[in-house]
């Protein structure tokens, strides 16, 4: 079993961005099609964050999927989740967090290596990612040269509630002109539930803390 999502775009009437979920029993010889989410703003928010698979058992799969979704400029992004239980028949969304560039739009977040998406022994998703708080010089000049608050966060969903509950990992106040300005991060479940959170802050170091 394969499975693979991403974002496509659509050049209509109107700019969007159709997140797919395709998968394949057959070694990749042929996919099946379907769509997690619809007519999303093209302006650097439909995109994957992340995707996963669990419970591999009786020929259905638990399929996971993280992507961002918002509004046009300025405005929010919003990290979302979605599960499906039937093969990626049908998908059930929920939303991890908001705002993840403040009152900016997306000027300066981009989901593309910054989240990481992984399941603990009991199923439950989690999620790395990187929020921006806020823009404090620079604008509306910025990029390229701007001064900002980001974080680091992580979230874990209750799978009964289906309510996510986030918390800092680290926070950063940098100028985005320095090298390596983007905050890539990668997550795993090192035991039963305890997450590893591994991330490049803006001074290139590579960090890792675990939860």
């Amino acid at each position: 079993y394969m499975a693979v999502a991403y974002a496509k775009d659509e050049i209509d009437s109107v700019l969007d961005t159709t997140i797919v979920f395709a998968s394949s029993s057959d070694e990749g010889v042929s996919f099946g099609t379907s769509t997690i989410a619809a007519s999303l703003d093209q302006n650097n928010q439909g995109h994957i964050a992340g995707i996963a698979l669990n419970n591999h058992t009786a020929g259905l799969n638990t399929v996971h999927v993280a992507y961002t979704s918002g509004v046009n400029t300025p405005g929010p992004v919003n990290l979302i989740y979605a599960s499906s239980t039937d093969n990626g028949g049908s998908f059930v969304a929920t939303t991890v967090d908001t705002g993840l560039e403040g009152a900016y739009g997306p000027m300066a977040f981009g989901t593309n290596g910054e989240a990481s998406l992984a399941i603990d022994d009991f199923g439950r998703p989690g999620i790395s990612y990187h929020k921006i708080s806020a823009i404090t010089a620079g604008v509306p000049d910025c990029p390229p040269a701007c001064v900002m608050s980001a974080s680091v966060m992580y979230g874990l969903q209750n799978t009964s509630t289906l309510a996510w509950a986030t918390s800092t990992v680290d926070n950063f106040s940098a100028n985005l002109t320095l090298p390596g300005s983007d905050v890539n991060t990668a997550m795993d479940f090192y035991s039963e539930d305890a997450p590893l959170v591994a991330y490049l802050p803006y001074d290139g170091t590579y960090v890792a803390k675990l939860g």
